[in-house]
């Protein structure tokens, strides 16, 4: 979990941010790797953030690289 105190709203905006307002959020995610040859790896990784900032807003993010284990 997570804590967010907002940044100030840029010009034009100001009417619209609550300055007392505080996010509260959080994430889970699961990844894993698999063996492609003797010392490289393929990593994957999908994660979901969860924040309380008008509404049930989430966010999902999936990654993929590789790694070389020495």
């Amino acid at each position: 979990g997570y804590k967010v105190k907002p940044d100030a709203a840029p010009a034009g905006f100001e009417d619209f941010r609550d300055p007392s307002t505080t996010v509260l959020g959080w994430h889970f995610g699961v990844d894993g790797n698999f063996r492609l040859v003797s010392r490289l790896f393929g990593l994957v990784r999908l994660t979901v953030h969860g924040f309380n900032a008008g509404g049930q807003r989430k966010i999902v993010t999936a990654d993929a690289g590789l790694a070389y284990r020495f």
